[in-house]
């Protein structure tokens, strides 16, 4: 049949199959006398809307003898809905056994007997309105000669022979539907992650056929949710991507090592999409070029089939730059496994994968955890303030039931002076009277009843005073649990913002290949504990400097293969970078098998450029630390990637920003280790309540590893510091006090032995922390103390007390970093004085200009990603002025811009003595020899068209700055 197409085909007949349930549903209703009308009238309906889509459709793709046999169906079953009675029998039955008869003519299409027996019965009389006899032969011949005609809006173009810039837009429609784009911004992430493991493991040599698989299954949908949304850049690359790999999946066999390649370059492509969509990045600028791979091998698939047999990857060690996919640390075995246990560990994930699916997830603005964050801390605070009136009522009572005892035994001593008083006067009267009483009421007179009432008072009183005590303790209780319930919530709120830490693997992977190919090295990256779970901002915050650790690993701890190999290494270098909670603090470990650290090249260094004394003999934990001093390196000359000590000092900025700590372990040829500490959160905190002079502070328990009192050691004064001495230990010390700004409160000294803290600082050294008395040891909910008041050091926050009142939170590791501001001074000076640091050791800044906002972003992208400081600017004009305010160390210019054009911006560059020699590379779209001749005129290093990938633009910055060499590509 001309035009067939299966997949319509199927769609038809999916529909033919929901009308079979539908008409098995209404047999109950449709056929007892006993069953609702109502009901049965709807069922009947429900079942002739069904069958008018179904015409639908079939008129839709020409099948006009299906199209009128459901029309006669249709009409009839509305007239059997219109009837006051249930149906027959036979008069079901007939309705029963059409969808049947439509299946199996859409499976054996075309089939005259199909057609015969689809229309078998239309001429019964039982039909409200039966079909003519002579009506049935014409459609009969209707349906035995089908026209098969796909609609216009499902014709299959024919594929593209070129990459078009549209063809990787990502801009969305203006009727784009919201839920619709939620959902893909929701799924997009994890789908490409899961794509892009399946890819890897491909082009690593060590990927099966359930890879392919994999792979196609989520291409298919990425497609089909890009189609739906109206992304055609995604849409575009995973339909192309799905076609190479359900060709591969048909015959049973693997892509070639380039194809796995440019799947994977497709990979990375998407998942900057993804990033780009989702608003952590810029879309790739190099789209159109992966694209267009993609299309080459289509359309070579289209035409040749696939790579021969010999051309098949297979398991070995790849010549290229190579790099594992991330695992977790329960199956990283995949990485050595054969492909059959790989496969059925595959399995063995993807099924635990698919029940985590299963689980209901409910989506809500980050607006409202943080409105329920603030809340539940908000109730700990308050239920601690009741507590603590609690607290304060319970001492008052004790303090009362002291007072009655005091009254009780007053109001003994009373009844007993009464009796005694009483006594004498009594007697004499009776002895006068010679009367005797028995009872000896005459003993007794008004003030011993009152006496009575009295005791008897002070007892029920001390009675219920024991009662309000127990009530008093038992709301204690009940306060305690509701603390603890609180403490429950804040967690299982906190949880909600949490997400794995394999959500930012794909772009720390990037990361490494990009640098490898930029230094010709092998590495295996690992990824082990990627699902420990962090909090999303800071997860946000640690990306970056994580991308630059693992650029300095691979840069400078990874060795040169040849070298690896005369050194009896494997020349392929390996990273891991594991991610482990560790009670309230998430530690990060970066290990290469490298060279390590230089010690020797850091203490020359650091003596020739005053970072140290000429007769100075730091140990290797101290020149570990200088490295991390802004403005220090060893190198000679810079590169595009980072040198281990470039840039790290940005780093340890950033993470004394976030309360984490940095520490670097190095043993030589072996390679070295760098730790990141960092806290899970710092909404709370357990704290030390401490007193210095009559003010009260919060100190986090980060870095304090012991409390001790002072007493337990011995303080001495060595020169002009004061250490103290714990066995054979000896800690610098320092007091609270004197980091606070505090006097000496001498009278508090000789009251009480002070209590010492010993702290753990932000370098690793474990100091000493004198303090007036620590109060207690708590829970604290940290309040940040608002946009009105500046940065302080070493104040965390705040945190409101039980008995309302305010104290600061402070942090030690933090304020012993420089306590006092005589210290910061001094710091100020000594970098003053300091020689300044040339172009190579600090780290550079490149300033972009160009009028298009994607343009502008995509170039900033990349160039950030290789270790620069990035300014913008619109046009030339814009640019001058920020040139004038701070001279860049490069220029990434467009040709056409308004008011000030790159070549006008160039000219004006070259013509001040100040810029005369600034790197200048043009990045436009004009490629004629005019405008390269007119680029080349007015000083241009480096002219390249767009597109273009990031590794041609890294290498052609690397040259501008190295050489200065200006070269205009023909």
């Amino acid at each position: 049949m001309a035009g067939f197409d299966q997949e319509l085909v199927d769609l038809l007949l999916a529909e033919a199959g929901s009308i079979t349930e539908t008409v098995e549903d209404m047999k109950v209703v449709a056929v007892d006398a006993g069953a609702d009308a109502d009901a049965r009238s709807e069922a009947l309906l429900a079942c002739a809307e069904q069958i008018a889509r179904l015409a639908d459709a079939s008129e839709a793709l020409g099948l006009s003898g299906l199209q009128q046999a459901c029309g006669f169906l249709n009409g009839n079953v509305m007239a059997f809905a219109g009837l006051p009675r249930p149906l027959a029998e036979r008069e079901y039955d007939l309705i029963a056994a059409w969808p049947e008869r439509a299946i199996h003519y859409l499976q054996t299409l075309p089939n005259r007997k199909a057609s015969h027996a689809l229309v078998e019965g239309f001429s019964d009389p039982i039909w409200p309105s039966p079909l003519p006899t002579e009506e049935v032969h014409a459609l009969v011949e209707l349906l035995a000669t089908p026209t098969f005609a796909i609609p216009e809006a499902m014709a299959v173009e024919p594929r593209p022979q070129e990459a078009l810039p549209e063809h990787v837009s990502l801009a969305l429609p203006g009727d784009v539907n919201p839920e619709l784009l939620d959902s893909l911004l929701q799924e997009l992430p994890s789908q490409t992650a899961e794509l892009s493991a399946a890819i890897q493991r491909l082009a690593a040599g060590n990927g099966v056929l359930r890879d392919v698989e994999v792979a196609q299954r989520i291409a298919h949908t990425v497609k089909g949710a890009g189609n739906t949304v109206g992304v055609r850049g995604i849409a575009n690359l995973t339909h192309h991507m799905e076609d190479i790999l359900q060709a591969f999946s048909k015959h049973q066999t693997l892509p070639n090592r380039r194809l796995a390649d440019t799947l994977l370059s497709a990979v990375d492509c998407l998942e900057n999409m993804s990033e780009a969509l989702v608003g952590l990045g810029d879309p790739p600028p190099q789209a159109q070029e992966v694209l267009q791979g993609i299309l080459d091998w289509a359309n070579q698939i289209d035409k040749q089939g696939l790579p021969k047999e010999d051309d098949v990857a297979l398991p070995s060690t790849p010549k290229r730059p190579a790099m594992a996919a991330s695992r977790l640390e329960s199956v990283d075995h995949f990485a050595t496994a054969e492909p059959s246990d790989t496969a059925e560990a595959a399995e063995t994930v993807t099924a635990a994968t698919g029940a985590q699916a299963t689980v209901p997830m409910l989506r809500v603005p980050a607006t409202l955890v943080d409105d329920l964050l603030r809340l539940v801390g908000e109730s700990i605070i308050l239920t601690g303030q009741v507590q603590e009136r609690t607290h304060k009522a319970l001492r008052q009572m004790r303090a009362v039931q002291s007072q009655h005892q005091v009254f009780q035994q007053l109001t003994a001593d009373l009844e007993q002076l009464v009796e005694i008083r009483g006594i004498a006067p009594f007697r004499d009267q009776v002895a006068a009277k010679g009367d005797f009483d028995p009872l000896e009421l005459e003993q007794y007179n008004e003030l011993n009843t009152v006496t009575h009432r009295l005791l008897e008072a002070s007892a029920d009183s001390r009675a219920l005073g024991q009662d309000i005590r127990d009530d008093l303790s038992a709301l204690d209780d009940l306060l305690v649990t509701q603390g603890r319930l609180h403490r429950q919530s804040q967690e299982a709120v906190l949880r909600t913002r949490m997400v794995p830490v394999k959500t930012i693997v794909p772009r720390l992977q990037r990361s490494v290949r990009q640098t490898c190919r930029l230094t010709d090295k092998e590495v295996k990256f690992l990824v082990i504990g990627d699902e420990t779970m962090m909090d999303s901002n800071l997860l946000a915050d640690i990306t970056d400097p994580l991308m630059h650790i693992l650029r300095n690993a691979v840069d400078h701890g990874i060795e040169a293969p040849e070298q690896r190999e005369a050194r009896g290494k494997d020349p392929v270098g390996r990273i891991d970078l594991s991610f482990v909670r560790e009670g309230s603090t998430i530690v990060v470990r970066c290990r290469d098998d490298g060279a390590g650290l230089d010690f020797a090249a850091i203490r020359r260094v650091a003596q020739e450029r005053g970072f140290i004394a000429p007769d100075a003999t730091p140990g290797e934990a101290e020149l570990s630390q200088i490295i991390l001093t802004s403005g220090f390196s060893t190198r000679s000359e810079a590169t595009q990637t980072s040198g281990r000590g470039v840039g790290l000092d940005a780093v340890h900025s950033r993470l004394r920003e976030l309360k984490g700590s940095f520490q670097i372990r190095s043993e030589a040829g072996r390679g070295c280790l760098m730790e990141l500490r960092l806290p899970v959160t710092l909404i709370a905190v357990h704290a030390l309540l401490v007193r210095v002079h009559e003010q009260r502070f919060a100190i986090s328990s980060r870095g304090v590893e012991q409390v001790l009192y002072s007493g337990l050691g011995e303080i001495h004064r060595l020169g002009e510091k004061t250490v103290y001495r714990m066995g054979d230990d000896f800690y610098e010390m320092t007091s609270l006090e004197a980091m606070l700004h505090l006097s000496h409160d001498r009278r508090g000294a000789e009251r009480q032995t002070p209590a010492l803290m010993l702290v753990r600082d932000a370098t690793g050294v474990v100091r000493a922390v004198l303090t007036q008395e620590v109060l207690d040891s708590r829970d604290l909910v940290v309040k940040p103390l608002g946009r009105y008041f500046p940065k302080l050091r070493g104040i965390v926050g705040a945190t409101i007390l039980g008995d309302g009142s305010v104290v600061p939170v402070l942090d030690l590791p933090e304020l012993l970093s420089a306590p006092l501001s005589q210290l910061e001074g001094t710091a100020r000076r000594e970098i003053k004085s300091a020689p300044v640091a040339t172009a190579q050791t600090r780290q550079r800044m490149a300033l972009v200009v160009d009028d298009s906002l994607s343009a502008r972003r995509a170039l900033a992208q990349a160039v950030s990603d290789a270790g620069f400081e990035v300014r913008m600017a619109r046009d030339g004009l814009e640019a001058v002025s920020m040139i004038e305010a701070r001279q860049p160390d490069l220029l990434l210019v467009d040709l056409e811009m308004p008011r000030m054009n790159g070549l006008e911006l160039t000219a004006h560059v070259r013509g001040r003595e100040a810029t005369r020699t600034l790197p200048v590379i043009m990045v436009t779209s004009r490629s004629t020899a005019k405008h390269r001749q007119e680029a080349e005129k007015v000083g241009v290093n480096f002219y390249m068209t767009k597109p273009f990938t990031d590794d041609e633009l890294l290498e052609n910055v690397e040259l501008a700055l190295r050489t200065g060499v200006r070269q205009i590509r023909a």
